[in-house]
């Protein structure tokens, strides 16, 4: 009986294929490792449900009530949760959005465009046969930005990121 060869694991490839992922959307598929990566996220889920789903919600609240008068915030109907894969603003224009995030990459704190390109205009959907305007989805991927997020941040990294973007519409 032939064993088969095994592909040697290469941590760059890896590393850049999830970079990739993050942002292109080249098949639209299952993706590699599924039972694995179920495997993983099992305990993490059981942590979701008992700490972190209301953590978030914390987190969302804070950044919504300290920024609702400066941005565009997420709105989440009353008597509802959100798992908050992304805390996203929406600001006036991609100048804008641009604008402020390189003033806070100058201040080390993270951002991230997670649709620079429409999910209509991405490759994995090139042999559509029908193409649909999206003028909205358009827009927003011009104007979005997705802030630091996670359910253990502390206040005071709200804080520091709240008052970095008053900063800069200050200037």
């Amino acid at each position: 009986m032939m064993m088969k060869q095994l592909p040697i694991w290469n941590p760059s490839v890896c590393m850049e294929k999830a970079r990739l992922s993050m942002t292109m959307y080249v098949s639209a598929g299952i993706p590699d490792l599924i039972h694995f990566k179920a495997a993983i996220l099992l305990p993490k889920f059981k942590a979701f449900c008992e700490y972190e789903l209301d953590a978030v919600n914390h987190v969302a609240e804070k950044y919504t009530e300290l920024l609702k008068d400066l941005v565009k915030t997420p709105v989440i109907p009353d008597g509802y949760l959100s798992s908050w894969a992304q805390y996203t603003i929406q600001l006036e224009n991609r100048e804008t959005r641009d604008g402020l995030q390189a003033f806070l990459k100058e201040k080390e704190i993270p951002t991230m465009i997670y649709y620079p390109k429409p999910m209509h205009k991405q490759e994995a959907f090139a042999d559509l046969t029908v193409y649909q305007e999206c003028p909205v989805t358009e827009m927003l991927c011009q104007t979005v930005l997705s802030l630091p997020m996670h359910p253990y941040m502390e206040e005071k990294d709200i804080i520091f990121v709240v008052e970095n973007i008053k900063e800069y519409f200050a200037k």
